[in-house]
């Protein structure tokens, strides 16, 4: 399945505290606009998903993101 369009990956540990799972719909605000996505993937707690226990990351097509209205220049990402 192609990760792009409105999909999301999240931590396991986010996932679990939610009780979400791959194929269910969520939504988050962004820049205070809600957005529903469909859970893609889960990660597993190391490197860029290592909990911190003070902030949830998600991955989400870079491509989506950037047709988003004034969404630009808000994310950053790893290399």
């Amino acid at each position: 399945i192609p990760f792009r369009g409105k999909k999301i990956i999240l931590s396991k540990q986010t996932c679990q505290t939610y009780k979400l799972k791959p194929g269910d719909t969520l939504t988050i605000e962004v820049n205070g606009t809600p957005l529903s996505f469909t859970l893609a993937g889960i990660a597993e707690p190391i490197g860029f998903f290592q909990e911190d226990g003070q902030s949830t990351l998600a991955v989400v097509p870079k491509e989506y993101l950037n047709n988003l209205d004034g969404a630009k220049q808000i994310y950053s990402f790893i290399s």
